[in-house]
């Protein structure tokens, strides 16, 4: 290294420091920085060796493979915080509601005398709507000599009139023409029916099955004691059965 160089590597240092610069070391050439070789001695023969090989630089380290991405943890599912009303329904049990039961009533009181037992009904409504619910017979009598004019009577809760079971939108004479093993026995009294100025036999129904659609009787309809003194005007004749 000559004298110029090594009096610009004195002074290049003092006076950044002395203005508050930075040390510039690019300024200074690989020359410069370089460590100055010995000298080298003629061999024996006066002839000089050739100069010594500079040392290799160490090759940059070859990059490592490519990592493989880094797959980011699972995040466990968090249930959201239970409400205030939530809460409270979890800290304090709530009984069960019981069923409310139907109310049931008593069948009508009957006189021991008076045995229920099994039935067949024909169910025939009236067009005029009168109070008749159909005519009633023993199993084993026909309905031309054992068929019976009857008004139905229903207990709420225990017994009602079939029809009431037939769907969700049942009619009065959703049934009609339709028969039924009935279970249950006579009253002791009868009702008037106003519609045809007419006393009627009364059956109370206990329970009941559905045979299904039958054909309409050829029998009339109506009490046996229905005639022109106790008929309204609009029952000019009896109807039949089969007639409507």
């Amino acid at each position: 290294m000559d004298r110029m160089s090594s009096l610009r590597l004195f002074l290049l240092p003092l006076v950044c420091l002395s203005l508050g610069w930075p040390i510039p070391m690019g300024s200074l050439s690989a020359q410069d920085t370089a460590p100055a070789q010995a000298p080298v001695a003629p061999s024996a023969d006066g002839s000089t060796p050739p100069p010594a090989a500079a040392p290799m630089e160490a090759a940059p380290a070859a990059p490592d493979a490519a990592a493989p991405a880094a797959v980011p943890a699972p995040v466990p599912d968090v249930a959201p915080a239970p409400s205030a009303d939530e809460a409270v329904a979890r800290a304090v049990p709530v009984a069960p509601v019981a069923p409310v039961a139907k109310t049931k009533f008593p069948l009508p009181a009957r006189d021991p005398a008076i045995q229920e037992g099994d039935y067949i009904g024909h169910r025939y409504a009236e067009p005029n709507d009168s109070g008749g619910w159909g005519w009633i017979k023993l199993p084993t009598d026909s309905w031309a000599k054992g068929g019976r004019w009857i008004a139905l009577e229903e207990t709420p809760g225990v017994a009602s009139a079939p029809w009431r079971d037939m769907g969700p939108n049942p009619t009065r004479t959703g049934d009609q023409n339709y028969e039924y093993k009935m279970h249950g026995y006579f009253a002791t009294y009868q009702v008037y029916d106003p519609h045809t100025n007419e006393m009627l036999d009364v059956f109370i129904l206990e329970s009941y099955e559905t045979i299904g659609p039958a054909q309409p009787l050829s029998i009339r309809s109506g009490p046996e004691d229905r005639h022109g003194d106790l008929r309204r005007s609009g029952f000019s004749s009896r109807p039949r059965a089969d007639d409507y």
